[in-house]
């Protein structure tokens, strides 16, 4: 009997020995939070000029991109070849203006933004009508962002936008202006409307009583759901248009460093003249399935700044090093992978319908100017 039991401890013990690590393995995967980014796919377009990615449609064969030295539009397929372009005056009646800030698909339209209205094409470019935003308060536009997305409410399609700010005349260094603010516009092509939605969230750090300045989201929609984050704020908020208030939320996103200004007293104004920290930024926010995906610089503390006086090339080269771009990944919740720096190969642009991310190619990266516009398609993926 002792012999038995002993033949059988040893089996024991060495067929623990010998699953104990791959389950371990498969325990540390289960519960890993860490991805990286994959190039899977990649489009050139034949084109003499900078283009900006603007949107991609549903469909996967229609790509829209812009010049913005021109205000060119530009419709290919899937694979970078051209189908037409846009090419009329910036003045002319059927232009956004001078700059397209944003672009969507809409089923068979192509819907552009500029800095005060918006145009409707069809797949072929072909103007169909425009309409002019609503005149709001002190804003900022901003050029190449995700700002206008469809979204779906009540079995509508419909449109929801970020248009440089709120639909208010009221300073920023009044109270007034925060609590009467909205965040996004929402656009009803067929009624012509354009409806103020989402106000600062109760836990906002907007509502501290202090005054802030050009305040802009990065945003992705599902559904009827808008998915956010303020560029200079720490925290990752949702909201619900079909059920408005009660589905308003907020969770703290776990940044390993990020330097916020506090802003400046109300009714009163910037000091420009005081030296301070460089605030840390979000640059770029993706929501792919339950996860977040933030691109950020932290920031860089006074004491570590350089000296602001040299070579431009080389201050450009130093605030880099200290304030390098960096990635993490947000579930719902709450748990994060670890910072990473972001690949000097390209710039996160956008992402498509299938849950993939559209990334520009960083020219300044490669040795030789390149013959093509190249973007690149990459997926999310698990470790």
């Amino acid at each position: 009997m002792k012999k038995i039991n002993a033949l059988f401890t040893c089996s024991i013990l060495l067929a623990f020995a010998c699953s104990s690590p791959k389950n371990n393995e498969e325990n540390q995967s289960i519960n890993s939070n860490e991805w990286e980014l994959q190039i899977v796919d990649s489009i050139q377009v034949d084109y003499l000029g900078q283009l900006m990615l603007l949107a991609i449609h549903p469909d996967g064969n229609h790509f829209l991109f812009g010049n913005s030295a021109n205000n060119h539009l530009i419709l290919t397929d899937g694979k970078g070849d051209i189908i037409t372009t846009y090419e009329e005056p910036a003045d002319a009646p059927t232009s956004v203006g001078p700059l397209t800030t944003s672009a969507t698909f809409l089923g068979d339209q192509i819907i552009a933004m500029g800095n005060n209205r918006l145009a409707v094409y069809d797949l072929k470019l072909q103007f169909l009508k425009s309409l002019k935003f609503p005149p709001i308060g002190r804003g900022m536009y901003y050029n190449g962002f995700d700002f206008l997305q469809p979204i779906s409410l009540q079995g509508e399609n419909e449109l929801l936008g970020f248009i440089g700010g709120p639909q208010n005349d009221i300073p920023s260094n009044q109270p007034e202006y925060y609590s009467q603010y909205n965040l996004f516009e929402l656009f009803n092509l067929d009624q012509e409307t354009f409806s103020p939605v989402v106000p600062f969230h109760e836990k906002s750090r907007f509502l501290n009583g202090e005054a802030f300045d050009f305040l802009a989201p990065k945003f992705q929609v599902d559904g009827s759901k808008v998915s956010f984050v303020y560029s200079n704020d720490s925290l990752l908020y949702s909201y619900d248009l079909s059920v408005e208030q009660d589905s308003f939320k907020a969770q703290s996103i776990p940044f390993d460093k990020f330097l916020l200004n506090p802003g400046y007293p109300m009714k009163g104004s910037p000091d420009y003249e005081t030296k301070t920290d460089r605030e840390g930024g979000i640059w770029s926010f993706f929501k792919i399935g339950d996860n977040h995906l933030i691109t950020y610089t932290s920031g860089i503390e006074l004491e570590n700044m350089p000296d602001l006086t040299q070579e431009m090339e080389i201050l450009i080269q130093e605030l880099e090093r200290l304030n390098p771009m960096k990635w993490l990944v947000l579930d719902e919740n709450g748990k994060s992978s670890r910072p990473q720096l972001v690949s000097d190969k390209y710039r996160l642009n956008r992402q498509d319908n299938h849950g993939f991310i559209w990334a520009d190619q960083n020219v300044n990266s490669l040795e030789e100017e390149p013959e093509y516009a190249v973007f690149y398609k990459l997926k999310l993926v698990q470790k």
